[in-house]
């Protein structure tokens, strides 16, 4: 058997916006079902957010995958099919822990993946379950939700600490009572400079279309340089992709000529959008400089789904006694600005910005963010790939 190297794109964020989004040995089949389950994902929440959001699918996709190897029966089995896993569960978790050891030790970046499940304190941990949780980088954490501010004081503390204080209030305390047994909280928090930044001078305020009957000034930033840029006619969508110092992150985004139906991109997902040829090109990007807060509750995606039995009778494996997961959320915090995705005033160190061709305004030439897209942040990720 001979194993031989490549790279697939691992969706770490995807977020739908508008103005007011080392090697390890990690199998192809892996990266392509997250990738599948990110696009699941995303179509389910579109029907039910009714703003822009942002979601992180890696630390959920994570969690899900912890909470599937920590428990038995029917109910591990409707999540494996929810989530079609097809390896046995002893890969699935060196599938994992590889993947988060990649994202992690990117350099030029900090790449925080959170995972964390807080247990009533009258029950009692089971260790087998601790010890797979530790190599999701994940801890179980034991409070009392009886005191149910306490419990939410606890929890908040320990994001805003894991997010560098952009998150301060994760939970609410009407969450929380004596009855409580299990919550999972999930996060993922990315500071990552351009390649190239976008000079500030460059600068203004422009209009960005919020829809055919509203607009407002936004601050737009410039930049022009050689982009990977790849277009689907038959879905009208054009993309393009921004790398990040480390350049094997890169933020992609999505532009549709249908200003009124920007989610039709999550819901036509299926004909590969993701996963089409980029060339490169020397074109003039717009973007606007913004930031955006999501707060899930991820249980209603997931039973739609197929995840219901999780939520709907009390579960064994995570506890030495059954016990209720009763809260699922997420909240990332992501901002874009000139230096790149980046809360803290830093030197800037990046590569300058190219110098602007003549030509650059021509048409083909220029990618104007001013209406509603969508976003992803991704990493290339080393694949092995057997041959036999």
């Amino acid at each position: 058997m001979v194993f031989t190297k490549n790279v697939i794109d691992l969706f770490i964020f995807l977020g739908i916006g508008t103005i007011l989004s080392s090697c390890y040995a990690i199998s192809p089949t892996f990266l392509r079902t997250n990738n599948e389950i990110s696009i699941n994902l995303y179509q389910e929440l579109i029907e039910s957010q009714k703003e822009n959001f942002v979601f992180g699918i890696f630390p959920l996709d994570a969690m899900v995958a912890l909470t599937y190897l920590g428990i038995e029966g029917d109910v591990a089995s409707e999540i494996k099919s929810a989530f079609a896993w097809n390896v046995s569960d002893d890969q699935m978790k060196l599938e994992f822990q590889a993947a988060l050891q990649e994202l992690t030790h990117l350099s030029h970046c900090d790449i925080h993946v959170s995972n964390r499940i807080f247990a009533s304190k009258r029950l009692n941990l089971n260790p087998k379950f601790v010890e797979t949780a530790s190599n999701f980088d994940t801890n179980i954490v034991k409070v009392d939700f009886g005191s149910a501010k306490q419990a939410m004081e606890h929890i908040n503390h320990w994001a805003s600490n894991r997010t560098y204080k952009k998150l301060t209030n994760w939970v609410d305390e009407k969450h929380f009572n004596a009855e409580t047994d299990l919550v999972s909280v999930n996060n993922i928090f990315l500071r990552a400079k351009w390649l190239n930044g976008f000079d500030k001078k460059e600068t203004t305020k422009m209009d960005f279309h919020v829809s055919s009957n509203e607009t407002v000034k936004v601050d737009m930033m410039k930049i022009s340089g050689d982009f990977m840029v790849a277009r689907h006619p038959t879905l009208k969508i054009k993309m393009v992709k921004i790398p990040y110092k480390n350049e094997r992150l890169y933020m992609v985004i999505l532009l549709t000529d249908d200003l009124e139906n920007v989610d039709h991109i999550g819901r036509k997902a299926r004909e590969n959008w993701y996963d089409r040829n980029f060339t490169s090109e020397y074109i003039t990007i717009y973007l606007p400089k913004f930031e955006i807060s999501s707060t899930i509750d991820m249980i209603p995606t997931l039973k739609n789904l197929g995840i219901t039995k999780l939520f709907s009778s009390k579960i064994s494996g995570i506890t030495k006694e059954p016990a209720k997961l009763s809260v699922v959320t997420q909240k990332i915090y992501f901002d874009v600005n000139e230096k790149g995705s980046v809360a803290d005033d830093s030197p800037l160190t990046e590569k300058k910005a190219h110098k602007k061709h003549d030509d650059s305004n021509e048409e083909g030439k220029v990618f104007h963010v001013n209406q509603p897209f969508v976003f992803g942040i991704c990493t290339m990720i080393s694949a092995s790939f057997s041959d036999e």
